[in-house]
């Protein structure tokens, strides 16, 4: 994921365009922080098997499936074609 930085005019004394220089630097590292996922080895092979694994659907996603096979809407009671 590309960080970008973020477009700002600041009209100011050069103390106040450093520290809001500062401040998005401090951004962008946290914002890559917090959009990284970090997984050690255990759980990087539970994920990749989970989701390489089927899933069995709840009842409701099972009941919601054949309401559509039958032409009734999700949100309504209503035929639609």
């Amino acid at each position: 994921m590309t960080i970008t930085s973020p477009r700002i005019t600041v009209r100011g004394d050069m103390d106040t365009q450093a520290l809001l220089s500062e401040a998005i630097e401090k951004y962008k590292k946290i914002m890559k922080y917090e959009y990284s996922l970090k997984l050690s080895e255990r759980d990087t092979v539970m994920l990749v098997n989970s989701l390489g694994a089927g899933f069995k659907p709840n009842a409701r996603l099972q009941e919601t499936v054949e309401r559509l096979k039958l032409g009734v809407s999700i949100n309504e009671n209503e035929i639609y074609e």
